[in-house]
Parts: structure tokens; sequence; C-alpha cells
């Protein structure tokens, strides 16, 4: 087994878990590779791992992800464990995520919650709301159940790891692995593991505020439906409630007010933006299952509708319809020597006609696109 030590700056504690690590393999018996993921460091670090003839990997970008992708990648075995350098993870469990790997899983992670977490390991705000949180989020997003998706003690297997290829470099790295493990059909498990008060005097590297923010970002940009196809379909159904509303009954019934002519043009607002947001998920989700991601199988319907002649016959007929609504309107218009027209009685065809107009084309632009995902030019 491989065990990458991801280092900046970690001369303090570095030594310290060199020896815990050999100790450990000795104790069981595991031929063990150390390296040391060198994210640029000035102190000590560089001299500590030279010492021990550990492998060392010079990494240029900086970042959590992009020290532990360069370590991984650079490792002799199958089986890599995975650990802060800071004291803070109990490397004598090591065993335990090495009997999981053999059992069949492609990547282990340890549960800091289920091991034990020891006084003034872990910040009030993480233990209680940041880590919870988050995990409760992903678990939502991606039906992954992981209680403690950033943990940073945790093996996996370097060919399913080259196969998921994740690609950011900072703290969300933690989540995204995860995240794209799942999505090559990877199997993931949880071993409970312990969190002790790290080694170091200076303050740790994780900033709360950003780091958290870009794990939730990660997330939301991963999972199309939650940020875009459910929220484009509920402001789309609010739209399509308010035009239809104010056309047969010339008012809208908020049911806590009630709204007329100005409450329609929001509703157009929102049902052109609730159709762009659908839209926009959908082709997101076509192009996520081109590149190879596998968890991603409703749409199919639409996607089909979409590629079919039946879906640009559908939005050229609402588009026609529109048009043929407005017609009407125009002749009154031109009746009147284009003056100025009742705005009351003609916005309820000026509302629906628009309904069936954003419609047809927010179809048709994305049959347009759909077909140029499929097309071979590119």
């Amino acid at each position: 087994m491989t065990v990458v030590l991801p280092c900046l700056n970690e001369a303090e504690t570095l030594e310290g878990c060199i020896n815990e690590i050999q100790k450990m393999a000795d104790d069981n018996n595991i031929k063990i590779e150390i390296i040391v993921a060198d994210n640029g460091s000035t102190d000590d670090s560089l001299k500590i791992a030279e010492r021990y003839q550990v492998k060392i990997v010079n990494v240029q970008i900086r970042g959590y992800g992009a020290a532990l992708h360069s370590g991984i990648f650079s490792s002799s075995n199958e089986f890599v464990l995975m650990g802060d350098s800071d004291m803070s993870y109990n490397f004598s469990h090591a065993p335990d995520f090495l009997k999981a790997l053999n059992s069949g899983a492609d990547l282990v992670i340890g549960n800091r919650f289920r091991g034990g977490i020891q006084k003034g390991a872990m910040p009030w705000l993480h233990r209680y709301l940041g880590n919870p949180a988050l995990s409760v989020i992903a678990r939502i997003l991606f039906r992954i159940p992981i209680y403690d998706f950033h943990c940073g003690l945790r093996a996996i297997r370097k060919s399913v790891y080259l196969k998921a290829s994740p690609v950011t470099t900072g703290m969300e790295f933690a989540t995204e692995m995860i995240i794209r493990i799942v999505n090559v059909g990877g199997k993931v498990i949880e071993v409970p593991t312990e969190l002790r008060v790290d080694g170091r005097s200076r303050a740790p590297h994780l900033r709360s505020f950003p780091d958290g923010w870009r794990h939730l970002k990660l997330m939301l940009l991963y999972s199309p439906r939650f940020l875009q196809i459910y929220p484009g379909t509920m402001l789309m159904f609010i739209g399509i409630s308010g035009v239809f509303q104010y056309f047969f009954f010339g008012e809208i019934d908020l049911l806590f007010a009630k709204g007329s002519s100005q409450t329609g043009v929001f509703s157009l607002v929102s049902l052109s933006l609730g159709a762009q947001l659908f839209v926009s998920g959908i082709l997101n989700m076509e192009y996520a299952k081109q590149k190879g991601v596998l968890r991603f199988t409703s749409g199919g319907r639409f996607m089909k509708l979409l590629r079919s002649r039946l879906g640009v016959g559908v939005a050229c007929g609402l588009l026609a319809l529109g048009f043929l609504l407005m017609i009407p309107l125009l002749l009154k218009w031109q009746e009147s020597g284009f003056s100025y027209l009742d705005p009351i009685g003609s916005s309820k065809i000026v509302f629906m006609s628009s309904f069936f107009g954003v419609m047809g084309a927010q179809i048709l632009i994305s049959a347009l696109q759909v077909r140029q995902f499929a097309s071979r030019f590119w």
C-alpha cells in the first residue's frame, strides 16, 4: 500500500506521521510506500522526508487537491491511503481501510463522528454545522450514503481514481473525489476513524467559509437537477399558472393577495427564466452523459422529443399559435390607424401570445443545441 502525505510546511509533525505509518506497517506486515507530496514547503519538511528516505513529489500547483492528485498519480501500488501530515489522523487505523479495499470497495472514507473526535480537535462550527450540513446536502444531491464527506483519511484504488479523474485543486477535491468515483460506478464505504488534536503550533490551512463555499458550489454545479431543473420547473409552473389565470379570469390569485397585469408580466418573466433553467439543466445532463457520467438517467424522453421532428413541429406550432392569437389584435390596431388601444382589453391576448411564443422559441432553440451536441463537426 502507498501512503500519500500532502505537505506544506509540516516540519513539526511530518516526522511523527512517518514514524506512525512505518510502525503500523511493521505491526501488520504490510509492504508500504510513503510519498510526501510537497506543495512548496519553505521549512525543514523536505529535509525530514529525505532523512527518512521516503519518496518526494514536488507539486508546483498550489492546493490540497493538487498535492493529493500528484501523490496518488505517482504511487507504485494499486491501493493508496491518504491522510494529513499534521498528526490529526491515526494511521494505525490503516489496516481497516486496506481490509475494506480487499473486500471490494473502491473508495474508503473515514468517519470521524463514529470513530471519535478528541476535545478541541474540530472547531465547534465545523463539528455541529459545517461538516454535517454539507454532508447532508451531498447525500441529498448525489444519493451517496456517506456521513462524513470531508474526512481527510481515506483509501482508494488507483485504477478507479484514474478512471474518475478529479480535476479540482483545492479543499473541494475531497467532495469531488467521492462524486466522481460514484459517477464511474465505484463502490464507496465508510469506516470509523479517530480525529486527534493536530500537533502544529500554527493555524491550519483550511479556511472555514471560503472552503465551505467551494464545496457547496462544486456540489451544485455537479447537480443540474437541483441547480436548474427543479427550480426551473417551479418557476415555469408559477409562470404558466399566472398567465392562464389572467387570460381566463382577468386577475391572478396569489393565495395571499390578488394580482393583475403587473403580476402577469412577472409571470411571463418567471416562465421564460424557468424554461431556460429547465432546458439548460437537461442539456447539461445530456452533455455529462456524453462525457461518461453514469448517474444521469432522467430527461431521456425530453431529449428524444428535442431530437425528433415532432419536437421541431411542436415548437413551430407554438410559435404559429402565438402569432395567430395576435392577428385579431393587430387588425384592430390597424383599423384604429395604429393609435392607442385599451391596455386592459389587449393585455390578455398579448400575454397568451407571448406565452406560446416563449415556449415555442425555447423548444426550438433547445432542439438546435441538442443537434449541435450530437454533431460530428465539433
